[in-house]
């Protein structure tokens, strides 16, 4: 009788480190690690020199491809638009909002002679600081890290 309960202890205990070892390996290896990244996945340079002007009654948008190589098929352009009044905060965190998506062959981004780009936009209003980012993408889901940050006082 002593042997047959021995035994049944034995496979309970047996039973019990199995279950004990699956709980560990199952807690250790939930939960968010980090974002996939496929190897394959190759992101465009990030646009490092955007600088922004005063052009007429728009603002005017530059910047260099940092990687000529790069099959560049949309460009986003984000904007933030700050009231300059008595709450103005010049170190406040900027909200950008996409203001377009845009093909490079699209008549409204412009080429220059040196392989740059350019960008106008004319839908600013006096009293303003407008802040442009831009970010260059070979397909919708694979995107540059955000550019620079350009910044015009529009008074």
């Amino acid at each position: 009788m002593k042997a047959i309960e021995i035994n049944r202890l034995c496979r309970g205990s047996i039973i019990l480190v199995a279950v004990i070892i699956s709980l560990v390996f199952y807690i250790a290896g939930c939960g968010k690690k980090g974002d996939p990244v496929y190897p394959e996945v190759v992101y465009p340079a990030t646009v490092s020199d955007l600088t922004v002007s005063l052009e007429g009654k728009g603002i005017e948008l530059s910047w260099n491809a940092p990687d000529k190589s790069s099959k560049i098929e949309l460009i986003k352009i984000l904007k933030s638009e700050i009231r300059l009044d008595n709450n103005f905060c010049s170190t406040c965190p900027r909200n950008y909002s996409l203001i377009t998506e845009l093909s490079p062959k699209d008549p409204m981004i412009s080429k220059r002679d040196d392989g740059g780009f350019g960008y106008r936009d004319s839908r600013i209003r006096k009293g303003f600081l407008y802040s442009y980012r831009v970010l260059l993408c070979t397909s919708s889901s694979v995107c540059s890290e955000e550019s620079n940050r350009a910044e015009l006082r529009y008074e």
